[in-house]
Protein backbone atom coordinates (compact mmCIF):
# COMPACT_ATOMS: atom_id res chain seq x y z
CA UNK A 1 0.00 0.00 0.00
CA UNK A 2 1.25 3.47 -0.85
CA UNK A 3 2.41 5.82 1.90
CA UNK A 4 -0.19 8.41 0.88
CA UNK A 5 -2.99 5.90 1.40
CA UNK A 6 -1.66 4.96 4.83
CA UNK A 7 -1.47 8.64 5.80
CA UNK A 8 -5.07 9.13 4.66
CA UNK A 9 -6.21 6.09 6.68
CA UNK A 10 -4.33 7.17 9.80
CA UNK A 11 -5.67 10.72 9.50
CA UNK A 12 -9.18 9.28 9.20
CA UNK A 13 -8.57 7.12 12.29
CA UNK A 14 -7.39 10.18 14.25
CA UNK A 15 -10.72 11.80 13.28
CA UNK A 16 -12.57 8.64 14.41
CA UNK A 17 -13.87 7.91 10.90
CA UNK A 18 -15.38 4.43 10.69
CA UNK A 19 -14.22 3.82 7.11
CA UNK A 20 -10.61 4.55 8.11
CA UNK A 21 -10.75 2.28 11.15
CA UNK A 22 -12.14 -0.51 8.98
CA UNK A 23 -9.38 0.03 6.39
CA UNK A 24 -6.66 -0.07 9.05
CA UNK A 25 -8.22 -3.14 10.61
CA UNK A 26 -8.53 -4.94 7.28
CA UNK A 27 -4.93 -4.12 6.39
CA UNK A 28 -3.35 -5.36 9.60
CA UNK A 29 -5.79 -7.78 11.26
CA UNK A 30 -4.35 -11.05 9.87
CA UNK A 31 -0.75 -10.17 10.75
CA UNK A 32 -1.63 -8.85 14.21
CA UNK A 33 -3.87 -11.81 15.06
CA UNK A 34 -0.95 -14.08 14.15
CA UNK A 35 1.24 -12.08 16.52
CA UNK A 36 -1.37 -12.43 19.29
CA UNK A 37 -1.58 -16.19 18.73
CA UNK A 38 2.18 -16.49 19.23
CA UNK A 39 1.97 -14.75 22.61
CA UNK A 40 -1.01 -16.57 24.07
CA UNK A 41 -1.94 -20.13 24.96
CA UNK A 42 -5.14 -20.39 22.95
CA UNK A 43 -7.29 -18.71 20.32
CA UNK A 44 -9.67 -17.22 22.89
CA UNK A 45 -6.85 -15.42 24.72
CA UNK A 46 -5.37 -14.32 21.39
CA UNK A 47 -8.71 -12.85 20.35
CA UNK A 48 -8.98 -10.97 23.67
CA UNK A 49 -5.50 -9.51 23.24
CA UNK A 50 -6.28 -8.73 19.61
CA UNK A 51 -9.51 -6.90 20.48
CA UNK A 52 -7.93 -4.92 23.32
CA UNK A 53 -4.99 -4.06 21.09
CA UNK A 54 -7.16 -2.59 18.35
CA UNK A 55 -9.17 -0.62 20.91
CA UNK A 56 -5.91 0.90 22.20
CA UNK A 57 -4.69 1.59 18.68
CA UNK A 58 -7.84 3.50 17.81
CA UNK A 59 -7.69 5.39 21.14
CA UNK A 60 -4.01 6.32 20.80
CA UNK A 61 -3.43 6.62 17.07
CA UNK A 62 -3.11 10.38 17.46
CA UNK A 63 0.18 9.67 19.32
CA UNK A 64 1.78 8.09 16.25
CA UNK A 65 4.73 10.32 15.32
CA UNK A 66 5.94 8.84 12.02
CA UNK A 67 3.77 7.03 9.47
CA UNK A 68 6.64 4.72 8.51
CA UNK A 69 6.63 3.27 12.04
CA UNK A 70 2.90 2.43 12.03
CA UNK A 71 3.28 -1.35 11.86
CA UNK A 72 6.04 -1.40 14.50
CA UNK A 73 3.94 0.89 16.74
CA UNK A 74 0.93 -1.40 16.37
CA UNK A 75 2.99 -4.54 17.10
CA UNK A 76 4.29 -2.89 20.27
CA UNK A 77 0.71 -2.28 21.45
CA UNK A 78 -0.30 -5.91 20.83
CA UNK A 79 2.83 -7.20 22.57
CA UNK A 80 2.12 -4.97 25.56
CA UNK A 81 -1.46 -6.25 25.71
CA UNK A 82 -0.19 -9.84 25.67
CA UNK A 83 2.29 -8.99 28.43
CA UNK A 84 -0.51 -7.50 30.51
CA UNK A 85 -2.56 -10.68 30.16
CA UNK A 86 0.49 -12.72 31.07
CA UNK A 87 1.20 -10.61 34.17
CA UNK A 88 -2.46 -10.77 35.25
CA UNK A 89 -2.40 -14.53 35.16
CA UNK A 90 1.12 -14.78 36.60
CA UNK A 91 0.62 -18.51 37.01
CA UNK A 92 3.96 -19.02 35.41
CA UNK A 93 6.69 -20.70 37.31
CA UNK A 94 9.98 -19.37 36.02
CA UNK A 95 11.82 -22.19 37.75
CA UNK A 96 12.99 -24.91 35.46
CA UNK A 97 9.80 -26.96 35.09
CA UNK A 98 11.14 -28.78 32.08
CA UNK A 99 14.45 -30.50 31.99
CA UNK A 100 15.22 -32.17 28.70
CA UNK A 101 18.22 -33.85 27.26
CA UNK A 102 20.54 -31.97 24.96
CA UNK A 103 19.59 -32.52 21.36
CA UNK A 104 22.13 -31.64 18.69
CA UNK A 105 20.94 -28.88 16.37
CA UNK A 106 21.71 -30.91 13.23
CA UNK A 107 18.86 -33.28 14.15
CA UNK A 108 16.33 -30.50 13.58
CA UNK A 109 17.80 -29.38 10.22
CA UNK A 110 15.14 -29.53 7.53
CA UNK A 111 12.26 -30.10 9.95
CA UNK A 112 11.27 -26.43 10.05
CA UNK A 113 10.91 -26.37 6.28
CA UNK A 114 8.31 -29.18 6.50
CA UNK A 115 6.20 -27.47 9.15
CA UNK A 116 3.79 -24.63 8.49
CA UNK A 117 3.48 -21.41 10.45
CA UNK A 118 0.43 -22.77 12.31
CA UNK A 119 2.34 -25.83 13.48
CA UNK A 120 5.30 -23.78 14.68
CA UNK A 121 2.92 -21.38 16.46
CA UNK A 122 1.23 -24.35 18.14
CA UNK A 123 4.59 -25.68 19.34
CA UNK A 124 5.47 -22.29 20.81
CA UNK A 125 2.02 -22.11 22.47
CA UNK A 126 2.70 -25.45 24.16
CA UNK A 127 5.69 -24.01 26.01
CA UNK A 128 5.18 -22.91 29.61
CA UNK A 129 3.91 -19.29 29.58
CA UNK A 130 7.17 -17.71 30.73
CA UNK A 131 9.22 -19.53 28.13
CA UNK A 132 6.65 -18.70 25.46
CA UNK A 133 6.95 -14.98 26.25
CA UNK A 134 10.73 -15.10 26.19
CA UNK A 135 10.88 -17.04 22.90
CA UNK A 136 8.54 -14.54 21.27
CA UNK A 137 10.24 -11.45 22.66
CA UNK A 138 13.82 -12.60 22.02
CA UNK A 139 13.69 -14.73 18.87
CA UNK A 140 10.70 -13.29 17.03
CA UNK A 141 10.72 -9.62 18.11
CA UNK A 142 14.45 -9.22 18.75
CA UNK A 143 14.27 -7.75 22.26
CA UNK A 144 17.53 -7.97 24.27
CA UNK A 145 17.55 -10.06 27.47
CA UNK A 146 17.88 -6.92 29.60
CA UNK A 147 14.64 -5.48 28.20
CA UNK A 148 12.81 -8.81 28.49
CA UNK A 149 13.88 -9.06 32.14
CA UNK A 150 12.48 -5.58 32.81
CA UNK A 151 9.21 -6.29 31.00
CA UNK A 152 8.61 -9.57 32.85
CA UNK A 153 10.03 -8.50 36.22
CA UNK A 154 12.66 -11.24 36.35
CA UNK A 155 16.44 -11.36 36.21
CA UNK A 156 18.38 -11.28 32.97
CA UNK A 157 19.95 -14.63 33.89
CA UNK A 158 16.49 -16.15 34.20
CA UNK A 159 15.55 -14.98 30.70
CA UNK A 160 18.70 -16.56 29.31
CA UNK A 161 18.19 -19.88 31.07
CA UNK A 162 14.49 -19.97 30.14
CA UNK A 163 15.39 -19.32 26.48
CA UNK A 164 17.99 -22.09 26.61
CA UNK A 165 15.46 -24.53 28.10
CA UNK A 166 12.76 -23.45 25.63
CA UNK A 167 15.09 -24.12 22.71
CA UNK A 168 15.80 -27.62 24.01
CA UNK A 169 12.10 -28.32 24.46
CA UNK A 170 11.29 -27.01 20.98
CA UNK A 171 14.08 -29.09 19.44
CA UNK A 172 12.72 -32.20 21.14
CA UNK A 173 9.17 -31.43 19.98
CA UNK A 174 10.37 -30.74 16.44
CA UNK A 175 12.13 -34.10 16.31
CA UNK A 176 9.05 -35.87 17.71
CA UNK A 177 6.79 -34.15 15.17
CA UNK A 178 9.21 -34.96 12.36
CA UNK A 179 9.10 -38.63 13.31
CA UNK A 180 5.28 -38.50 13.27
CA UNK A 181 5.32 -36.75 9.87
CA UNK A 182 7.75 -39.35 8.48
CA UNK A 183 5.61 -42.35 9.48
Amino acid sequence: MKAGNIQKIVKGCVQHKGWAQKELYDLYAPKMLGLCLRYTKNKSDAEDVFQEGFIKIFEKIHQLKKMETLEWWMKKIFINEALQLFKQRKNTNFAHDYISTHLPTHETDGILQRLGVEEITRLIQELPSGMQMIVNLYIIEGYPHREIAELLGISEGTTKSQLHDARKILQKKLIQNYQILSE
